[in-house]
């Protein structure tokens, strides 16, 4: 028997409330539901057996005349986005709100959550209140920004998701205003990520003392010029206590082309690691995303002085610049 349509057997589920009881009990089940905000609302769905739906909400408009984001939507696009991509076909609801759409969903998906919401919409074509009863109350993993905003709208949004344990922003909007910057880099995330998908992307204006105030557990950097002096500076901070939650630390430096040991480790003890990694560590600590990882884990151990924890780093040399990979080994 092959798979079932997903898209056929999620629209049964709106016919009336005996078939959405019906699919409800069919317990289709989800890996993660995504949302992406541009010129229109996508869910993109993944179920258990790795099928992929996206529904995409917008205006009954051509695509290049779409301007605002609305709600309620007036068109939803089906999607089956897998080895074969297939647009499904469209669905309407008049009146249907964004936040029913997810809530009939979640019932008969078996999930309650967003695994990620990403806005990387044009400034002036979403006011941002109009988004408050779609995500308000809803358990929300991770905050991802792509697009450059200005400071002030930037900021609206990470008010709106003040529970987030995950921040992923491509661009720095407070280039001109450390001060801000510096109010998202003492949050207490699991994970931040101050990097772009694109090599032409960076972290602008990312110094020393940027790194020294982060509170996250888990935290990735693309920046430039950040140098082996200043590695060298952060490694005798954190010796001496500094970053305290910090379990993995991934900087890649752009315009810095070569390392040296002699400055990166001055006066720094350290021995090569030749111990095999623990996997248990490398399970909860390194891994991300689904093949996201440590690139390895041979390089120099350094020891904190404040409570003997260990640390690994790492460093490899590549036609971009040079990675810092930096893991504090956790005892149980």
């Amino acid at each position: 028997m092959g798979q079932p349509n997903m898209s056929l057997t999620i629209s049964i589920s709106f016919c009336s409330k005996s078939t959405k009881s019906l699919i409800t009990s069919l317990h289709l089940h989800l890996q993660s539901f995504h949302v992406h905000i541009e010129d229109s609302i996508e869910i993109s769905v993944r179920f258990t057996d790795h099928t992929d739906l996206t529904f995409e909400f917008y205006e009954d408009k051509p695509v290049e005349e779409r301007r605002m984001i609305i709600d309620p939507p007036e068109v939803v696009e089906v999607i089956h986005d897998g080895p074969v991509y297939r647009r499904e076909g469209y669905w309407q609801r008049p009146g249907y709100s964004m936040r029913q759409w997810v809530d009939h969903l979640f019932q008969v998906m078996h999930y309650s959550k967003f695994d990620e919401i990403c806005f990387n919409v044009v400034e002036d074509h979403l006011e941002l209140e109009t988004i408050d009863a779609f995500v308000n109350g809803i358990d929300i993993k991770a905050l991802n920004i792509t697009r450059t905003f200005s400071p002030t709208y930037f900021l609206r949004i990470l008010q709106k998701f003040p529970s987030v344990k995950q921040l992923h922003v491509s661009q720095n909007p407070f280039k001109l205003c450390p001060s801000e910057q510096q109010k998202i880099l003492i949050q207490n995330y699991d994970i931040l990520k101050l990097q772009s998908r694109r090599v032409d992307q960076i972290w602008e204006n990312f110094t020393l003392d940027d790194l020294l105030i982060i509170n996250s557990r888990r935290v990735l950097i693309t920046t430039e010029n950040f140098t082996n002096k200043n590695l060298n500076q952060f490694l005798k901070h954190w010796i001496k206590g500094s970053n305290p939650r910090l379990e993995f630390l991934h900087i890649q430096s752009r315009n810095v082309s070569m390392y040296d040991a002699e400055i990166a480790l001055k006066g720094i003890r350290h021995e090569e690691r030749k111990s095999p990694p623990r996997d248990k560590i490398l399970d909860e600590c390194i891994q991300l995303d689904p093949g996201e990882q440590l690139n390895g884990v041979q390089g120099i151990d350094i020891r904190r002085g404040t409570d003997e924890s260990v640390a690994t780093l790492q460093v490899i040399d590549n036609k971009e610049g040079i990675e810092f990979q930096f893991v504090v080994w956790h005892e149980d």
